[in-house]
C-alpha cells in the first residue's frame, strides 16, 4: 500500500530509477522538486537565500530551513529568516526567549554574572 504509483525512467543513457509519480522531475537531472531548494515545485525553481538559515524546500514552497548555529527565529516574521543572536542577546540567551536573571548577562549563549 502506497501514496504513490511507481515508474521507471531511463534517459541519455542513464540508469533506470523507480520514482514515485509526482515526487520526482526530469530536469537536466532528476530532482525531488518537491523538496530540493534547487528545483523546489519545478525544474531551475531556486528557493531565496534566507538570512542566518538553511534554504528549503517544502512540500514544493521555499520556506526556511533550520537556523545556522547561534542563531535564532525568534519574532512571527518569517521574512526576516533566523534575526535574532542568540550568543549574545540576554533576552534570547543560548535560545529564543530565555531570559537572563539581572545582572546577568549572555555570553556564548550561557546565562554569566555581569562584572
Amino acid at each position: 500500500m502506497g501514496i504513490f504509483k511507481k515508474r521507471s525512467v531511463s534517459d541519455l543513457g542513464e540508469k533506470k530509477k523507480d520514482m514515485p509519480e509526482g515526487l520526482w522531475t526530469k530536469c537536466p537531472s532528476c530532482a525531488e522538486t518537491l523538496f530540493d531548494p534547487d528545483n523546489c515545485n519545478g525544474c531551475g525553481t531556486v528557493c531565496p537565500p534566507v538570512p542566518n538559515a538553511l534554504r528549503a524546500c517544502l512540500g514544493g514552497s521555499c520556506g526556511r530551513g533550520p537556523c545556522v548555529a547561534g542563531w535564532g527565529d525568534c519574532n512571527p516574521n518569517p521574512a526576516d529568516g533566523c534575526e535574532t543572536d542568540v550568543t549574545g542577546d540576554s533576552f534570547n540567551c543560548g535560545r529564543c526567549g530565555l531570559v537572563c536573571p539581572p545582572t546577568f548577562g549572555c555570553d556564548a549563549g550561557q546565562c554569566v554574572p555581569m562584572p
